[in-house]
C-alpha cells in the first residue's frame, strides 16, 4: 500500500485506521534494508498483525480495487519459463497465493519451476533461494530446457510442508 500510494498517488487514509500509518511507514522504510528485523520494524509488524483496515475488503474499494487489478500478474506467454521460490512459513507472501499463481500458469501451459523451502521467514526466502534462482537463470542462458513442477503442484498445495 505504501509503495502504491506513492506510485499512483492514492491515499490509504480512507482504508486504514490512523494509528496504523506510522507502522506502515516504519515497515516501508525498513523493509529492504536488512534481513534482521530492527526493534522498530518488529513493533510495527506486531501493530499491523492486528486488524488495521477500516473496510472489510480493500479489493472492493477504489482506487485500491483498480490498483490491485493493475498489479496482479496475468498469464505469461507460453514461451516464457517461470521460476518461483516460496517459503511455506512466509507470513508476508502467503504460500497459497504463490501456489495459486503457479497453478494458473501451469493450467495455461507455462513451464513453472517452483522452489519450495520450509522454516524460513519472508526476509530470508530470497537469500536461501538465490543459488537456485541463479542456477535456473544460468541454465536458461545456456539453452538448457527448463524443468517443470506443474505435475506436483496439487500435492504442494494440499500440504506445502511435505513438498
Amino acid at each position: 500500500m505504501w509503495s502504491w500510494s506513492r506510485v499512483y498517488g492514492a491515499s490509504f487514509s480512507n482504508v486504514v485506521v490512523p494509528s496504523a500509518v506510522p507502522a506502515i511507514d516504519t515497515i516501508a522504510a525498513r523493509c529492504l534494508d536488512t534481513v534482521f528485523s530492527s526493534s522498530a520494524k518488529k513493533k510495527a509488524d506486531v501493530s499491523l498483525s492486528q486488524a488495521y483496515f477500516t473496510v472489510p475488503d480493500i479489493t472492493r474499494v477504489e482506487p485500491w480495487k483498480s490498483i490491485i487489478l493493475r498489479n496482479t500478474p496475468g498469464v505469461l506467454p507460453r514461451s516464457v519459463p517461470l521460476f518461483l521460490s516460496q517459503s511455506t512459513t512466509d507470513e508476508v507472501v502467503r504460500p497459497s497465493v504463490t501456489f495459486a499463481f503457479a497453478r494458473k500458469q501451469c493450467e495455461a501451459g507455462r513451464t513453472v519451476d517452483l522452489d519450495v523451502i520450509t522454516g524460513v521467514t519472508h526476509e530470508w526466502t530470497a537469500i536461501k533461494t538465490a543459488d537456485a534462482a541463479f542456477r535456473w537463470l544460468q541454465d536458461r542462458m545456456n539453452g538448457v530446457p527448463p524443468l517443470s513442477d506443474c505435475g506436483r503442484l496439487p500435492s504442494i498445495e494440499a500440504d506445502p510442508a511435505k513438498a
